[in-house]
């Protein structure tokens, strides 16, 4: 089972996807994807056994280009989360919004 999902995939219907976007808040509040909960890597890290992250949805992670989202997929799926990282990250969804 792949651990990213294809924007084109994603996009579809992203109303079923947790959208959690895990870069800094400066960067959220610069652009996101409409719908994220902003969550920095770390503080997903240190908040996750919180209870914050539904465990009953799919979730979808990102960064700007994938490699902080993939270390948030593989820490969540460690986790038992149904997660996925978005492939290409923000810079992939803003790329297809042209």
């Amino acid at each position: 089972m792949s651990d990213t999902i294809v924007c084109q995939e994603f996009k579809k219907d992203l109303s079923k996807f947790y959208v959690i976007d895990v870069r800094e808040a400066d960067e959220y509040k610069k652009e996101h994807i409409k719908g994220a909960v902003n969550l920095s890597l770390g503080k997903l890290i240190r908040d996750e056994k919180l209870g914050i992250i539904p465990r009953d949805r799919k979730i979808v992670v990102h960064c700007q280009s994938g490699l902080r989202g993939s270390i948030a997929q593989k820490f969540l799926a460690d986790k038992g989360y149904d997660v996925k990282n978005l492939e290409g990250g923000y810079v992939t969804y803003k790329a297809s919004e042209k």
